[in-house]
């Protein structure tokens, strides 16, 4: 149907979604402290009211990403489209589109840049030794957890969708 318009937007909001992330650690590695391993968020002081605000902000930011761009998407879809789109094609779309950024995310970006890359160069001070590959059962875990997400951000997109554009 519109599969390139799916990938190139999949390719998109991976982007800024991996941007957003690399961003705030680049920033304050501290922000994203609440996905470190109990393990090691016992060894780090509380974040300061300063930190805290960033989260907030950085939450925000990442969040109106997360539902605004699969908005987006499924407007420039519904305005391009002949004939009227049903709420399982919305649904499909949005879907689709959050998948190939959480598979993308989980290969090249959580694997690759997180767990070799900034984990050695970034990293909250007094972690560096501590912080190592986190297992694959934790990340097959967040992989479950991303298409469980695409599945709601995506039925919740579609309904806005269906109903406002």
């Amino acid at each position: 149907m519109f599969s390139d318009h799916i990938i190139i937007h999949g390719l998109i909001y991976t982007g800024g979604f991996s941007l957003i992330i690399l961003i705030s650690v680049l920033i304050n590695p501290r922000i994203w402290m609440q996905d470190l391993p109990d393990n090691l968020k016992n060894d780090i002081p509380p974040k300061t009211d300063k930190e805290i605000k960033q989260t907030f902000v950085t939450g925000f930011v990442f969040a109106l990403f997360i539902v605004g761009f699969p908005l987006y998407s499924l407007s420039g879809i519904m305005e391009k489209s002949v004939t009227p789109l049903s709420f399982s094609q919305l649904i499909l779309h949005a879907f689709s589109i959050m998948m190939i950024c959480n598979v993308l995310y989980w290969l090249v970006f959580d694997l690759l840049i997180f767990n070799l890359i900034i984990s050695h160069v970034r990293t909250i001070p007094g972690l560096k030794k501590k912080l190592k590959f986190s297992g694959w059962r934790r990340q097959v875990f967040g992989m479950f957890v991303g298409t469980l997400s695409c599945i709601l951000i995506s039925g919740f997109s579609a309904t806005v969708a269906s109903f406002f554009l």
